[in-house]
């Protein structure tokens, strides 16, 4: 999704969506097709996936993994009717199914390692993203009762995971609580649940409060030197575009999916 034609494949989908156009349908085809191509990678079980790092193996989340993959595959089904990009997003999602790790209480963060130890809490990697994937895999009626049945136990899964983090030491909108509250809004629009929503506003709150007595947003992993950033996905523009979504959701599209 980050820098892949993943993420290219969903906003070619939601320009279409808005603007139905020819070009719009024949360039979603391309990038479709260009994904489906790149699906090499060999596994000792179960079909091949993709090797979106260049790591030997797949990695889990909606920014380098096969959630993104899925959620960009599953638009295109649901604008073009392409049963081969429903078939291979459905192989994603079966990844990101049996990946999740019940001692992490989230998907493991396998960039670093082929073993499920280690986890992060954003839209790049871990529950926020995946759930953001989810919620789009869910759009599509077309897929069957498997599609449906893991798309929704998996959004259960990353709703359970950021109902249940405190707040994170980062705060931007790739891998921080920007990231965390963006979930809990979408979802509590699509789902209906008013409580999520609420959730989302705290974990804002909370975020404005810690870096009002700091004086400054945390922008860096711990450990290093805090340094200000006005980018979109690493730094303030995008958690000042959350507190914007959370005043006015209805006016501001998620920029995630």
């Amino acid at each position: 999704m980050i820098l892949g034609a993943a993420g290219l494949l969903l906003v070619l989908c939601r320009f279409e969506e808005l603007y139905e156009t020819p070009e719009g349908k024949r360039c979603i085809r391309a990038f479709a097709d260009r994904l489906l191509s790149l699906k090499t990678l060999q596994r000792k079980e179960g079909p091949p996936l993709w090797d979106t790092l260049n790591l030997g193996r797949p990695v889990s989340g909606m920014g380098h993994g096969m959630a993104g993959i899925a959620a960009a595959l599953s638009r295109a089904h649901g604008i073009l009717g392409e049963e081969a990009y429903l078939a291979a997003a459905q192989d994603a999602l079966d990844f990101e199914y049996e990946i999740y790790a019940p001692s992490l209480g989230t998907w493991p963060d396998l960039r670093r390692s082929a073993r499920s130890v280690n986890a992060m809490h954003g839209y790049c990697s871990g529950a926020p993203g995946v759930g953001l994937a989810m919620l789009v895999c869910l759009e599509n009626a077309g897929g069957g009762t498997q599609w449906k049945r893991k798309a929704e136990e998996n959004l259960q899964r990353a709703l359970a995971s950021c109902l249940d983090q405190k707040t994170l030491f980062r705060d931007h909108l790739c891998c921080g609580n920007s990231a965390a509250a963006e979930f809990l809004l979408e979802a509590g629009s699509r789902l209906k649940r008013p409580e999520l929503t609420a959730r989302a506003g705290e974990c804002l709150f909370s975020m404005k409060e810690r870096a009002e007595k700091r004086g400054k947003y945390t922008l860096l992993p711990e450990g290093y030197a805090q340094a200000f950033d006005p980018s979109l996905f690493y730094g303030v523009s995008g958690i000042g575009y959350e507190m914007l979504r959370l005043a006015q959701p209805e006016r501001i599209e998620s920029l995630l999916i």
